[in-house]
């Protein structure tokens, strides 16, 4: 049972990652004087710049291609690219699905880790073990006159001191 479950788990996150590549067009990486000369040429449509302090960003060319640069992180960067007739799209650095990736994976970790964990521990019966302890008094035992009689003060004395303490 646990087998099929981690094979379909598995066999999923594969599909997911074999559709997310599918669906992504191919990013080849420039310099950025290079992105800089095609804005000049004014063949740069728009630019996607991701919140926050990015190290890289992504821009189309008038071909549909996508290429990606090194981010300026100049405060008057986005306007030079504004007056250039670029259009400028600012967004978040992860999206919903791959957070969701992302913490599905770790479940599934540990998960994994839990049942090999449930797996290494020992198979317990949950029956209860009794031993049958023999009814022997002192009488039985032939001999050792002074030794049962220092046996049975000790054990006169710990009946009294548990008697005391738990008054």
């Amino acid at each position: 049972m646990w087998a099929a479950l981690i094979l379909s788990f598995v066999l999923m996150f594969t599909l997911i990652y074999i559709a997310s590549l599918t669906t992504q067009t191919p990013i080849k990486e420039v310099a950025f004087s290079e992105f800089m000369t095609m804005v000049e040429d004014e063949k740069v449509v728009s630019v996607e710049i991701g919140l926050g302090y990015a190290e890289k960003f992504t821009f189309t060319d008038v071909d549909g291609n996508v290429y990606k640069t090194d981010n300026p992180k100049s405060l008057n960067f986005k306007r030079e690219l504004l007056d250039y007739g670029i259009e400028v799209k600012e967004v978040a650095q992860s999206s919903w699905a791959s957070i969701i990736v992302s913490v599905l994976q770790y479940a599934m970790l540990i998960g994994v880790f839990l049942w090999m964990y449930k797996k290494m521990l020992p198979k317990t019966d949950n029956t209860e073990v009794v031993k049958e302890v023999p009814n022997i008094t002192f009488d039985d035992v032939a001999g050792a006159t002074e030794l049962k009689n220092d046996l049975k003060y000790i054990i006169d004395y710990l009946k009294e001191r548990l008697y005391e303490i738990c008054k």
